[in-house]
Parts: C-alpha cells; sequence; structure tokens
C-alpha cells in the first residue's frame, strides 16, 4: 500500500477540501451502533457524448435502465470529464487531480505517448485507499493508464483485474492480474467484463467492495451500430445492477456512472459544440448519474458545476473515509467533496466555483469560473482568434455569442487566475510513468 506520512501543510489543504469525511450519519448501523460502509460501483462507458442517453435528451436511444438509475437517484447536468480523452480522464478519474498533475502532456497510450508513460504508482488511487479501508477492490474493462508491470492496476490498488491494456483498436489480449489470458472478441467486450464483475459482487461476501467497471466497446463507424453498443451498455447495467438485488446489498451500495469523455466524430450525440480531444463543451461535458437507494432523493437534478475528479473525494466522505490518513498530497488532490449538493442538503454552500480545461494535446485552454467560460485564444474555441473569447455557459451552453468585449475586466481576471492555477501544478505533481520512489534517510 502507497501510505505515506503527511506534513501539517499538506493535512491543511486536504482537509479543506474533505471536511466531515468520517462523520457520514447514513454509515451507523441501529443495531450496534458501529460503521456499515456502502459498496461503491464505478461504471465508465467509453466516448458516450452527453445526449446518448434518453435521460439526458436522446430521442433515437432509449436506456431504460440508466433512466430508471437517474429517476431513483441524481442527475447531473452540468458534469465534466477529467479530461476531454482517455487516458488523462481515467487518471483524473481515479486519483482526484488534474491529469497535467500527474504528469500527463498529451494524448493517449499508443497516440502518442508509449506505455510506459502512464499513471504513476507513487499516486494515490481511489482503489488504493478503498483497499487500505479493508474493501476487495476490482476492475473489469478498459485500462489504457499505462501498459508496464509496474503501471497495471495490481500496482495501483486493485485486488483483481480483468482488462484489455489499451481501447479496442489497440489491443489484443485480456489480462487477468497481469497475465494475458486470451484473445479479444470485440463482439463480447462488455460480456466478458460483466460477468467477471458479477462474480466479483457475488463473491465479496460480508466484505465492502470497490468496482471500477470501464467498459469500451462503443466505437462503430455508423450511427446504428452506435446506438445498438449504447443499448447494449445499458442492458448490461441492468445484469449489474440485478446482481446487486440478488446479493441483497443494492441498498448499501453507492451506483455513479459516467463517460470517460465527449464523443468520436460523428458518433454520438451532443447539444454542445466540439467532440472528443476538443476543449470545447462537447469534448467534456457527459453524463452522470449517482444513486443509493434511500440517501440521495430520488429525481434530483443539479446543475452545479462538478467535474469527475470530485467523485474521489465525494465518495469516500459518503464511506466515511479519511483521505489523510493515506495521501501527503503528492499530487494534490484538486477534487471536492459535493456530497451535500448530491444529497440536496439544505443551505448547503457547493465547493466548486472553477475548473481548467485542456485540449487532447496537452495546451491549457480554458477556464470556468461560475457561469463564465473563458478560452486564453479564440481559435481554441474554434472562432479563429487569437484573442481570448468569454462565454456565458448557463445562457449559452452552445458557446456560440463572446462576451469578452462586454466584460474586459473579468476577462483579464479569468486570464490571470487560469494562468496563476496553471503555474501552481510545478508544486505537488509527480511524473508521468515509473519513477523510483526513494525515501529521505
Amino acid at each position: 500500500m502507497k501510505y505515506r506520512a503527511i506534513t501539517s501543510r499538506a493535512l491543511l489543504i486536504v482537509i479543506i477540501g474533505l471536511t466531515g469525511c468520517s462523520n457520514n450519519p447514513e454509515l451507523k448501523s441501529k443495531k450496534s451502533g458501529v460503521n456499515r460502509r456502502p459498496n461503491v460501483v464505478l461504471i465508465v462507458a467509453d466516448d458516450l457524448g452527453y445526449a446518448d442517453l434518453s435521460c439526458y435528451g436522446s430521442e433515437t436511444i432509449k436506456t431504460r435502465v440508466l433512466d430508471t438509475l437517474a429517476a431513483s437517484g441524481a442527475k447531473l447536468t452540468s458534469f465534466y470529464a477529467g479530461c476531454s480523452l482517455g487516458t488523462p480522464s481515467r487518471m483524473s478519474l481515479l486519483t482526484g487531480a488534474y491529469a497535467r498533475r500527474l504528469g500527463w502532456t498529451e494524448g493517449v497510450i499508443g497516440d502518442p505517448l508509449e506505455g510506459s508513460e502512464g499513471l504513476n504508482p507513487r499516486a494515490v488511487t481511489i482503489a488504493d485507499v478503498y483497499k487500505a479501508e479493508g474493501y476487495t477492490t476490482g476492475i473489469f474493462g478498459k485500462w489504457h493508464i499505462g501498459d508496464t508491470p509496474p503501471l497495471l492496476p495490481g500496482k495501483q490498488g486493485f485486488d483483481e483485474a480483468y482488462y484489455i491494456k489499451r481501447g479496442i483498436d489497440n489491443s489484443k489480449n485480456f489480462y487477468h492480474n497481469g497475465k494475458a489470458c486470451g484473445k479479444i472478441d470485440r463482439d463480447a467486450l462488455m460480456k466478458a467484463f460483466t460477468s467477471r464483475a458479477i462474480n466479483f459482487i457475488k463473491a465479496s461476501g460480508n466484505k465492502p467492495f470497490f468496482l471500477y467497471l470501464p467498459y469500451t466497446g462503443l466505437s462503430q463507424k455508423t450511427t446504428v451500430g452506435y446506438a445498438s453498443m449504447v443499448g447494449e451498455l445499458d442492458s448490461h447495467v441492468e445484469k449489474i445492477i440485478t446482481t446487486l438485488k440478488e446479493s441483497s446489498v443494492q441498498k448499501n451500495t453507492i451506483v455513479v456512472f459516467l463517460s470517460s469523455n465527449g464523443p468520436n466524430p460523428g458518433q454520438g450525440r451532443t447539444p454542445f459544440r466540439g467532440v472528443k480531444w476538443s476543449a470545447l463543451e462537447g469534448g467534456y461535458r457527459v453524463p452522470c448519474i449517482i444513486n443509493w437507494p434511500g440517501v440521495i432523493p430520488s429525481g434530483s437534478v443539479s446543475d452545479k458545476l462538478i467535474s469527475a475528479i470530485d467523485l474521489m473525494p465525494t465518495l469516500f466522505h459518503a464511506c466515511g473515509i479519511d483521505i489523510t490518513r493515506h495521501c501527503d498530497n503528492t499530487p494534490h488532490v484538486d477534487g471536492f467533496n459535493v456530497w451535500a449538493t448530491i444529497t440536496g442538503e439544505k443551505d448547503a454552500k457547493h465547493p466548486r466555483r472553477e475548473l481548467l480545461f485542456w485540449h487532447g494535446d496537452g495546451r491549457l485552454n480554458a477556464i470556468r469560473s461560475g457561469k463564465w467560460k473563458l478560452y486564453i485564444k479564440g481559435h481554441y474555441a474554434n472562432l479563429g482568434s487569437g484573442e481570448p473569447v468569454l462565454f456565458d455557459i448557463e445562457k449559452d451552453p452552445g458557446e456560440k455569442v463572446d462576451l469578452s468585449a462586454k466584460h474586459k475586466d473579468l476577462v483579464n481576471d479569468l486570464f490571470a487566475r487560469a494562468e496563476e492555477l496553471h503555474y501552481a501544478m510545478k508544486e505537488n505533481s509527480i511524473q508521468a510513468g515509473y519513477q523510483p520512489f526513494h525515501k529521505p534517510e
């Protein structure tokens, strides 16, 4: 376990974001008074567009199961992936940190990053912490954050791992706990991952579990094929939910569903401009559903600014876990605990006010602060200008009307703030890939 001592300065920084982690009243058993921690199922779709679920506006793709999950839980409508493409997005999701802080520079493993340039095992992952807290941890799906042995799931906190190393176009074998175990059947990827995940749930017994289920297989050249794949994804989510019910653990399980990033060009639906790789809304804004029966109010909808990097600290809070026991702030956790927002706590102050956005080529493109989103250069927003451009995202989610001329002071302030946050990432960061760590004498 990557357990490290924590400095007083680092402790203060982390506590600011995670206050109250171990005082969740839902965890108390009426019989014994001891904490009963919930299971967590984290499901990630690959390249799913914002409007590719019927509960998010699709008129052509029907997702009955995910619609039901949203109707009985919380649907987030201003939720952003960790980045606009797979590798950095997954790195951020698993660590609660901006991918830039994790040493990511551009692209994904295989385009153009080497397999040795993935998530450094020094980073404390969500699986590391759950494992240290007594959970059984498992991944069944697409890894794509490092190919070499030190960067594989077993080194990142997972007890059991059945996965493909990259995307379906760049992978040949299934792997189980680090060893190749058969050729990929492209038509049965989701089925294979679901089957293993079901066995994992059934084998958990009375021990709490963290299940990471990053599906892949949505990439299809035709719209009809893509819609069929989304429908198949919905059916596999149903199998997971059914297993939770049959195992009598659904009421004590938090289920989170989200997409890794926006859709590929010509694939998927989004009401926004931009697609995968882009810092425009279409590349970053994705569906996110969070469900915990009896705890998260049914039919909840939030348009508050929330990022995938917020999920780790938020889930730890819900499970009564104090992250400061496991993290020395290297890298710094950029996520916030947004549990009060998700559960609709009265008079709760939403902690996230701003968010940075990178293009897939590694360039910082934009910052959102409240309702405003500033692109450092106009051509980053496909407007052909070298000057900053400003959008009111609440009134203009399609990012069509540049308001920079009317709000020059705000433009200057946001520009300065983006530079300040970007520069600050030089501290409390790590390098990508495997870098041997030696404790000081």
